[in-house]
């Protein structure tokens, strides 16, 4: 998990930062990039009354550079700016680093500590990486105080060899829609690269002996189209606001079901709104889905 300082700069002119406020990293971040008078310039206008001078902002810059090689240091975090900045930092994940409580967001609830006490939570590419979607979407949820702000910025595209998802527009949209969120931005953001999705398995053939001939023979047929059809790296950024103090309702995706959904089911998500929002969302996907099933 890692926030480049550009990223740091669109952050700031969209109003993420809370004065004096707490915020939560889902995944603890390192820094990428940054300039030492662009982080004294960032810091002295969140806390004016700072006693980091140009030294440690110097410091903190080189440790979030990059080796020869393009490697990333993986030396300096977030937390150490927004510290400065005058924010309250912690993280939470599976493994120790910077202001972090260990917690397994496949298994594990939010610790009551978090609940509903963070002006923003941040998900910068982390739950790409966690097989259990709902728990991991449930505690940013909960995390965030009432009119407090999500963000997420996530694999879209691509990104094969990375995690174990990408987004769609749809997913977060749906979200928005069953959680009364208020959609504060939403962009895309790339390409950054491409992949190849044969090579993002090669890793796996010694315990898969049915992927070797697959990823050798580039020449064949199927293979070669896969081969020759690189996937743009992508990624989607979102920004909400939460705006009630209701649990998280979860998503419920029928775009493409055969029959009709009973309203019983749909009102044991919380959401009549995600009712209507759904049916017209449903009759698109089958419309857009004949279409290319047909050309």
């Amino acid at each position: 998990m890692a926030i480049h300082w550009s990223v740091i700069h669109s952050m700031e002119a969209l109003g993420m930062f809370p004065a004096k406020g707490s915020v939560l990293d889902i995944g603890c971040s390192n820094l990428y990039g940054a300039e030492a008078p662009a982080i004294l310039d960032f810091v002295q206008r969140h806390n004016p009354g700072t006693s980091q001078d140009l030294a440690w902002a110097t410091a903190l810059a080189s440790r979030s550079g990059f080796r020869p090689d393009g490697i990333a240091l993986n030396q300096a975090f977030v937390g150490e700016l927004l510290e400065a900045a005058g924010m309250t930092y912690e993280a939470v994940d599976i493994a120790s680093s910077y202001r972090t409580t260990i917690l397994d967001l496949n298994r594990s609830e939010l610790p009551e500590a978090f609940v509903g006490k963070n002006d923003l939570v941040i998900n910068a590419g982390t739950t790409e990486h966690i097989i259990n979607q709902a728990n991991a979407f449930n505690a940013i949820h909960e995390a965030t105080k009432v009119g407090g702000l999500m963000y997420h910025q996530v694999p879209a595209a691509g990104f094969a060899a990375h995690g174990y998802f990408c987004y769609t527009g749809k997913f977060f949209l749906d979200m928005a829609a069953y959680n009364h969120y208020e959609l504060v931005d939403f962009w895309y953001d790339g390409p950054a690269g491409h992949d190849n999705l044969i090579d993002s398995v090669e890793a796996y053939k010694a315990h898969f002996p049915v992927l070797g001939p697959y990823t050798a023979n580039r020449q064949g047929v199927r293979e070669a189209r896969v081969n020759a059809t690189p996937v743009p790296n992508m990624a989607v950024n979102v920004l909400f606001r939460r705006t009630s103090e209701k649990p998280f309702a979860g998503l419920l995706d029928v775009s493409t079901s055969v029959g009709a959904v009973g309203q019983d089911v749909y009102q044991s998500y919380g959401r009549s709104l995600g009712a209507r929002i759904m049916s017209t969302v449903k009759r698109v996907a089958t419309r857009d889905w004949l279409t290319r099933k047909l050309k």
